[in-house]
Parts: C-alpha cells; sequence; structure tokens
C-alpha cells in the first residue's frame, strides 16, 4: 500500500465538506420550493401534490431496486 500524507488527504476532506455544503444547500432549496408549491395550492391540492409525489417516490424506488436485482442476476 502507499503511505498517504496529510497533504494527499486535506483535499479529500475539502472535497467532503464541500460536498456536504452542498447537500445542505440542495434541501434548504428543496424546502424552500415544497414551501412555496404548497403556499400556491388549496389546503386539499397540497394534500394530493404530496401523496402524488411520495407515490412517484416509491414507485421510483421500486424500479431501482427491481432493476439492480435483475442486473445482480446477470
Amino acid at each position: 500500500m502507499f503511505a498517504t500524507g496529510e497533504n494527499e488527504i486535506e483535499p479529500l476532506n475539502k472535497h467532503g465538506e464541500d460536498m456536504s455544503n452542498l447537500l445542505e444547500e440542495v434541501d434548504e432549496l428543496r424546502m424552500k420550493t415544497l414551501k412555496e408549491i404548497l403556499g400556491i395550492l388549496t389546503p386539499i391540492q397540497g394534500v394530493e401534490y404530496l401523496a402524488a409525489a411520495k407515490r412517484i417516490r416509491l414507485c421510483l424506488q421500486q424500479w431501482g431496486k427491481k432493476r439492480e436485482q435483475e442486473h445482480n442476476s446477470n
């Protein structure tokens, strides 16, 4: 194995920190967007929107699992 010095690890730490900050910003944007969408819709439309978004997320998750299983079985 190669010896890794602190100088080699520092860029990875910086990259990890940058990625963490980016994920936080994305989450904030997602939440802000959701709040704005729900502010436009009526309460019933908001519930329907959230339910539909959840269904889509679950369908995509199931599709991904199925695809992964098919990939692993080949």
